[in-house]
């Protein structure tokens, strides 16, 4: 199987897969703003998200991964 990952902007970010991994979706949205989101795509479907907070220079905190449970 082959992954495409890019980076999307934050507001196209899935929401409901995002949900998955935390199911607030008000603690999502606040952190959302700050951050990257990159989804993973086989064969033109999404299977994955993560969102990545900028700390400093050099640093990050992973915020959220998820997966699609057919593709874990």
């Amino acid at each position: 199987m082959s992954l495409l990952i890019q980076e999307v902007p934050t507001t196209d970010a899935p929401m409901e897969l995002l949900l998955l991994a935390d199911p607030s979706e008000d603690k999502v949205r606040s952190y959302l703003p700050w951050s990257k989101c990159f989804v993973a795509s086989s064969a033109g479907v999404l299977v994955g998200v993560c969102v990545v907070k900028p700390l400093a220079p050099g640093a990050h905190e992973l915020m959220s991964i998820a997966v699609q449970p057919a593709h874990q």
